[in-house]
């Protein structure tokens, strides 16, 4: 998993939102839910200040693990985030491929709208569906971002 060469993409490549949908904060955050409902696609948003702090913290903390409850025990997950970008895999994934292992899930930060609305949007993508269900990368992608913007809980993983 190599975030080295990743060029962040436009927010405005990606969404076919009119001028309209982009006038109200509300009116952005809910249009852009609305257009990653569906199987392997998570969306979110979060306060700018929020997502600077979740930069700023990311930058001294690139990679550590979670672990994810299945059935009747835990499957450890690998984070690796280099703002804009966050990706998670499974460990034994990684621990076998090294930077060479695909990522189960993909999240990349969008903020065109930070400044003018205050507002970072977040687009979750599920690589291998087969390996995480839209509620794992939910709370993978909540745990993540609360490791980061948790005083207690950054004090965990520093």
């Amino acid at each position: 998993m190599r975030l080295d060469n990743v060029k962040k993409p436009r927010f405005s490549l990606y969404t076919p939102f009119s001028e309209s949908l982009l006038s109200s904060r509300r009116r952005l955050q809910s249009s852009f839910n609305q257009y990653h409902l569906g199987r392997g696609h998570i969306a979110a948003s979060m306060k700018a200040k929020l997502y600077k702090l979740f930069e700023q913290r990311s930058s001294s903390c690139r990679y550590f693990v979670i672990p994810l409850w299945r059935g009747s025990g835990y499957t450890t997950m690998f984070v690796q985030v280099q703002a804009p970008h966050m990706l998670i895999t499974g460990l034994e994934d990684y621990k076998a491929r090294g930077t060479q292992a695909s990522p189960y899930f993909t999240v990349s930060y969008y903020t065109e709208f930070a400044e003018s609305k205050d507002l970072v949007l977040v687009r979750g993508d599920i690589v291998f569906t087969s390996k995480l269900t839209d509620s794992e990368a939910k709370w993978l992608l909540d745990t993540a971002q609360s490791f980061y913007l948790n005083d207690v809980r950054f004090c965990e993983i520093t």
